[in-house]
This record gives structure tokens, sequence and C-alpha cells, in this order.
């Protein structure tokens, strides 16, 4: 009889072992639902936060070199006119001609083959800089800087510099015929000209 009992209470007990048992199992898988739910949120709030910055900082990035790079170069026929090349040598000449390339541009004004020799060149671009590089580093030209044009200007016997932002220009005159002193005050009256066109 005692054996019988022990066994009814080992019983009871495995019973109430087996029921604790799945009551703790149900109560961790709560737990379990409970926190996916609560990630799920989370989860679904982060990709709105990574995809806005990729789209709009692309384009800004691409647009920026590409204006910079793309200024046009003016036309060096317009800069310096027949009639100015012609005030700056005193000798009439013919119709500006153009030359170069989109990156380094000439303007090139002759006298007549028959008459003085007399020739104003413009020349506008990065070709115009080395031009007063060579004279002014290699040659060892004299030089006058010229105040107040553009953001700078240079005056060298027969020919003047002159820079605006990133664009250089150089107008060169050969004349036999024509006194020094006025070649150089031409060209330097036409310095602040140029520049007010760049």
């Amino acid at each position: 009889m005692m054996h019988s009992h022990f066994h009814r209470t080992s019983a009871a007990a495995l019973a109430m072992l087996v029921a604790a048992t799945l009551a703790g199992c149900s109560s961790s898988a709560g737990v379990t639902v409970a926190r996916t739910t609560e990630t799920t949120p989370t989860t679904l709030a982060t990709p709105p936060a990574t995809e806005a910055p990729v789209v709009t900082d692309a384009p800004v990035v691409t647009d920026a070199p590409v204006t910079a790079d793309t200024v046009p170069l003016p036309d060096p026929c317009s800069l310096v006119s027949q009639a100015q090349a012609t005030a700056v040598v005193v000798i009439p000449v013919g119709e500006g001609t153009r030359a170069g390339s989109t990156d380094d541009l000439l303007c090139q004004y002759d006298a007549d083959p028959n008459g003085p020799v007399a020739q104003v060149q413009v020349f506008v671009g990065p070709g115009a800089k080395t031009f007063l590089d060579l004279d002014k580093d290699t040659l060892k030209h004299d030089f006058t800087t010229l105040t107040g044009v553009g953001d700078e200007a240079y005056l060298e016997p027969g020919t003047v510099f002159v820079r605006k932002g990133t664009i250089w220009v150089a107008v060169e005159a050969v004349v036999l015929d024509t006194p020094a002193d006025h070649v150089q005050a031409a060209l330097s009256a036409l310095a602040p000209v140029i520049a007010g066109e760049l």
C-alpha cells in the first residue's frame, strides 16, 4: 500500500512538473512573439532613411564640375575690332581672320601686303598665358603691371596681357612705321576695354 501511495504521489508530482514546463514554454513563446512584433516596425522604418541621400546626392555631385569646365571662350575678333586694331598700329588693317580651336582662339588683322607692315593678333585662352610666361620667365622681357584692369594685366613692348576669371587675352602689335610710344599707349587704353568684355 505504501508503494502504491508513493507511485500516485510521484505521478501527481510529474504531472505538475509537466504542466509547469508547458506553461513556461508557452510564456517563453509569448516573449518571442512579443519581441518579433517589437522589431518589425524598426526594420520597416530603416529603408526610407537610407534611400533619400543616395537619390538626392548623385545629380548634385556630377553637375558642378561640368558647369565649371564648360566656360566658353569669347570671340577674339569681337574683343578687339578691326577699327581698334587699326587705332593701335595707325595703319589700316583688313578684316580679322579667325583661327585656333575651342580651347585656344586667335584673331589676326593684317595690313595691305603692298603697303607698310602692320599686324595685330588677339590670342584668347591658355595660349595667351603661355605667351606671357615665356616672355616673362624665359625671355626676361620688361613688364609693367596695369593696376585696376581685370583681375590682372601686364604690358610689355608691343603686347598687352589681360586676365579676368580663368580667361587670358593677349594682344600683340607688330608695326614698323608707327612710334613705339603710341603703340604702348594704345595697348594700355585697350586693356580695360577688353577686361570689360570678359
